[in-house]
């Protein structure tokens, strides 16, 4: 969901530019305006997810640079002064909170997490292309528009009317040149590079009136609505069938509190609290193990989570799963202390399971304290 939104947010603040280029008025009302429209559009996406920070980065500086060559330097200050005050409430929050945003953002794109689902580009390539063939669409059409720009209007990739696409595929480029790689960080140049390869080979023209500039907006809105309407079909409650197991074994031993020490895309704790919701007994708490050997957690405090929990939860990792980190699922960066989680509970707690149920193991845990 955020990805998505973060693409949308991004590919409008990226036209800012354009929409900047084709209408000009320098009144000090219109300059205002201005900026408080760039500040609604850059401020959501900066509080959406840290990477738009490199948007934010290009994006402001090009706007004034070109209003200044539009309008005029008093104009441009006027607009880029509104857009500061505007923009007020999100510095504050990022003046307060943003820190270690940064640091996750930084360790999950190039750092220590971001080792953990290291692929070459060959693997991630093959992989996503074979397993979505529709991504085939937008890399032809942008190929196709850069061929024909190079061809028919060479002019117009030595000017500054490229500038929004030369933007995004600098963000492609970074996000391809990180370890973490996945699709959904590339949602933003999927989304935008066709329409703004469009841009560049539509001729210019003196553009639409305001009405069929609306009615097309709306048509186009209205076309988008409709294509994700098969999205709300899409939740197949199969899917928490094993968080399900586990919510049942909790309410049949009286466990409140239910650990899982292994993490995988069929039982993972965003699952296991969907399975809880829909259950007779929402009062069950789930918790989890993931991610505290990533974010360098102290295992003795680990240890403590286990000793304070009822119901301890390991999932077997099948012989049939791949070792790839992206296909397989089970991810090694939420699994690296499962064996040393399972021989704490034998020693401490149990030497063997109370309950085996398919590939899942239960440890009841408070009796053996008491």
């Amino acid at each position: 969901m955020a990805d998505s939104l973060f693409a949308w947010i991004a590919f409008a603040a990226i036209l800012l530019i354009p929409y900047e280029t084709k209408t000009l008025t320098a009144s000090t009302a219109d300059s205002l305006a201005r900026g408080a429209l760039w500040a609604a559009i850059l401020s959501a996406g900066a509080l959406t997810k840290v990477n738009f920070l490199y948007f934010l980065g290009l994006v402001v500086p090009t706007l004034f640079v070109t209003r200044m060559r539009q309008t005029g330097l008093r104009s441009a200050l006027v607009a880029l002064a509104s857009f500061s005050a505007c923009s007020l409430p999100t510095a504050a929050y990022w003046i307060r909170y943003g820190l270690p945003a940064l640091k996750y953002g930084w360790a999950s794109s190039f750092g220590h997490v971001a080792d953990f689902y290291k692929i070459s580009w060959s693997q991630f390539l093959s992989y996503e292309l074979h397993r979505s063939t529709g991504l085939l669409l937008p890399v032809i059409v942008v190929i196709s528009g850069v061929v024909y720009l190079a061809v028919k209007r060479r002019k117009v990739l030595f000017s500054t009317e490229v500038l929004p696409l030369l933007i995004m595929v600098g963000y492609c480029a970074i996000a391809l040149a990180s370890s973490n790689k996945e699709i959904r960080f590339l949602f933003s140049g999927i989304i935008a590079l066709p329409y703004l390869a469009g841009l560049l080979i539509s001729p210019n023209t003196d553009g639409f009136s305001r009405k069929s500039s609306t009615i097309a907006a709306m048509v186009t809105f209205c076309c988008l609505a409709a294509a994700s309407l098969p999205l709300l079909h899409r939740p197949d409650k199969q899917s928490i069938h094993k968080s399900e197991e586990v919510v049942a074994k909790a309410i049949d031993s009286d466990a409140k509190r239910v650990l899982l020490a292994t993490d995988s895309s069929t039982l993972n704790y965003n699952l296991l609290r969907i399975a809880i919701a829909l259950s007779s007994r929402p009062s069950v708490e789930p918790d989890t193990l993931s991610w505290r050997a990533a974010a360098g957690t102290p295992i003795e405090d680990d240890f403590r989570v286990i000793r304070q929990s009822d119901l301890i939860v390991y999932q077997d990792k099948s012989a049939s799963d791949l070792p790839d980190p992206i296909l397989s699922i089970f991810p090694p960066a939420t699994n690296q202390r499962v064996a040393e989680y399972e021989q704490f509970a034998q020693e401490h707690l149990s030497s063997v399971p109370i309950t085996v149920v398919d590939d899942m193991r239960f440890y009841r845990i408070r009796d053996r304290l008491q």
